[in-house]
């Protein structure tokens, strides 16, 4: 699995993706794994949106059984806050003992996320990520997934590792919902999480390099009414 550009030299991906490909049919969620290897590339700028479709006032003249397309509008003015996108990218490898597994994010590729969202970077074996990740007040998981048969295998490197370019926020934020009514509507996201598991592999080690950054703020702000 590979996400962007491949590199000169880099091994043949059974499936690549664009950016774009994220964007499309108003999908809230992606589940991705390339069992042998999985690659974010460092050109890949990811921010995806989940398409919204509003009605238009001709929706109501449409008799049952016909098209609705004609008669919604895509991504048209709303009154209600974003939906978060949340995103899956694994590479689960071929089972105990194997080398298979490897899931590399690259300085430079970038995932921004909606508020709340979720990801999700797992691998059987090595996870190395340094990368940016924004998902304000949302949720975000580095993980190994596979350990060895009998508990040990020492043949295989098991390693998560940040590199020096890693950037993680979460840090909280304030959404403010569009009103007709002069009223300050919206929610106030505190900060949230990031988990980094190396436990489930073993051997195994985690590595955060001087220059990575992980940020969890908390947020403030004023409103009239909550979401």
């Amino acid at each position: 699995l590979r996400l962007g550009t491949a590199d000169a030299g880099d091994a043949e991906a059974d499936l690549a993706l664009d950016a774009g490909f994220f964007s499309q049919g108003g999908f809230a969620g992606f589940v991705l794994d390339g069992r042998d290897f999985a690659e974010v590339e460092s050109d890949f700028v990811l921010a995806p949106s989940v398409a919204t479709f509003t009605p238009t006032r001709s929706l109501l003249e449409v008799a049952s059984g016909q098209a609705l397309a004609p008669h919604v509008a895509l991504d048209g003015p709303s009154l209600r806050l974003p939906q978060a996108l949340n995103l899956s990218i694994a590479s689960s490898g071929y089972g105990s003992n194997a080398p298979e597994g490897r899931l590399s994010v690259d300085a430079g590729a970038a995932l921004t996320l909606q508020p709340g969202a979720s990801v999700s970077l797992s691998a059987a074996t090595t996870l190395d990520f340094d990368g940016r990740i924004e998902a304000p007040g949302g949720s975000v998981t580095l993980a190994l997934t596979r350990g060895a048969a009998g508990g040990t295998d020492y043949q295989t490197p098991h390693r998560l590792q940040l590199g020096d370019a890693a950037r993680i926020d979460v840090s909280g934020t304030v959404q403010r919902t569009p009103s007709a009514d002069g009223l300050r509507r919206g929610r106030v996201l505190d900060g949230g999480r990031i988990t980094l598991d190396a436990d489930h592999a073993a051997p195994s080690s985690l590595v955060v390099r001087p220059g990575a950054v992980l940020q969890a703020r908390g947020a403030s702000g004023v409103l009239d009414l909550t979401e």
